[in-house]
């Protein structure tokens, strides 16, 4: 799917999040760019959600105003080009994550704000700031295996654990701040 033609908008979910059930191929959603267009759940609906067993790339948007996850995920995911903005969470992967090149800002809600996984995730050239988190995980919350490379994480709060990283699983960090 390219979302070409949709440049310098907005596009409003009225009727719920988009789903992402094919199992038997990837599903490719090509943006614009982050500046070109966004996506708004409206703070009524999630945005994305990709299945258990969906493979998804997702690149060149902006994803804004999700309510309880701008994404959530249980198949693969992979997240490049990208900013999740203003939403309850950022992305909420329990399959395969892969993030690169995005900005994850602005979203406040219970554990991993910004990045929450319970799968296995690798965050590349990112920026994750300014997030807000009731209980952990401000920025980033991990229970599986997460590896974080060039990426920055900072200007994160989480009430109670980790309010740039909070780790419960295995964490390896290269080269980020």
């Amino acid at each position: 799917i390219i979302l070409a033609g949709a440049t310098g908008r907005t596009i409003v979910l009225t009727l719920g999040e988009l789903a992402i059930t094919d199992t038997t191929g990837k599903t490719t959603i090509t943006g614009p760019g982050v500046d070109l267009l966004t996506i708004s759940g409206n703070l009524a609906s999630r945005i994305f959600n990709v299945g258990s067993g969906a493979t998804a790339a997702i690149s060149g948007l902006t994803f804004a105003n999700g309510y309880g996850n701008a994404i959530l995920s249980a198949g693969t995911l992979t997240v490049v080009g990208c900013a999740i903005v203003s939403s309850g969470c950022g992305i909420r992967s329990t399959g395969t994550l892969a993030v690169a090149d995005c900005t994850i800002a602005g979203n406040q809600g219970g554990s991993g704000v910004g990045v929450f996984t319970i799968g296995t995730a690798t965050i590349s050239n990112c920026s994750i700031v300014d997030n807000w988190a009731v209980d952990s995980g401000g920025g980033v919350y991990n229970a599986r295996t997460l590896t974080v490379v060039r990426s920055t994480i900072v200007g994160n709060t989480a009430l109670r654990l980790g309010g740039g990283i909070y780790n419960a699983g295995m964490a390896t960090i290269v080269d980020s701040t």
